[in-house]
């Protein structure tokens, strides 16, 4: 039986569970042109159609998650297929993570060229829950582009699986 005092499951269990939940990859990106900043998100989730919010985590020494303060704009990029270096390069601490990217700085927010979709949002809120801040963004443009979404699955990065024939 499960109670408020029962022992919890162990790290390792369970990532290991929720590596078959396949995820969306994304970037976020904050800052000026002069001094961009980005990460890996494996956590996008919309949170409300009205208003239209999204949420995701960041552990808390992340180091981007100091520029993601309240009224920030950030871009949030879905990475395609193709970008799965990218995800990668964001995820690593040190690295000049734009290095020989396209980028174009727009809404106020860095953009990667080549994504499946772009968003453009305000930070809202933060909340830390355990080794994690939940971040609330209200969500200022969409846009889709042409391409598969990347996504995460059984820790690693994989493609879309093509389309079953009929939507939900």
């Amino acid at each position: 039986m499960v109670t408020r005092e029962s022992t919890q499951v162990q790290p390792e269990d369970f990532k290991r569970a929720f590596a078959h939940l396949p995820t969306a990859v994304c970037i976020v990106t904050t800052g000026p042109a002069s001094d961009p900043g980005g990460v890996t998100v494996g956590t996008l989730s919309p949170l409300s159609l009205a208003p239209p919010l999204l949420m995701f985590t960041l552990m808390q020494d992340s180091s981007v998650l100091q520029r993601l303060q309240p009224g920030m704009v950030i871009g949030i990029q879905l990475l395609s297929e193709s970008q799965a270096e990218i995800a990668t390069r964001f995820s690593r601490r040190g690295d000049d993570r734009f290095a020989g990217l396209k980028l174009s700085h727009a809404e106020g927010a860095p953009r990667l060229e080549g994504a499946a979709a772009w968003m453009t949002a305000l930070v809202r809120d933060r909340t830390t829950f355990g080794d994690h801040v939940l971040v609330t963004a209200l969500v200022a443009s969409a846009e889709v582009g042409a391409g598969r979404p990347l996504l995460h699955w059984r820790r690693a990065f994989t493609g879309h699986a093509q389309d079953a024939g009929h939507r939900v």
